[in-house]
């Protein structure tokens, strides 16, 4: 069930990593969070 769980809930996962916090300075919040990814 876990296998099935998380090949469901993917997209949304890497969706929602990729879209910036609302508020102050989200543009420093969301260039730090893409530079800290290792590739």
């Amino acid at each position: 069930m876990d296998y099935v769980m998380h090949f469901l809930t993917v997209f949304w996962k890497v969706l929602f990593a990729f879209v910036p916090p609302t508020g102050r300075y989200y543009i420093l919040h969301f260039v730090i969070t893409v530079r800290k990814m290792k590739y």
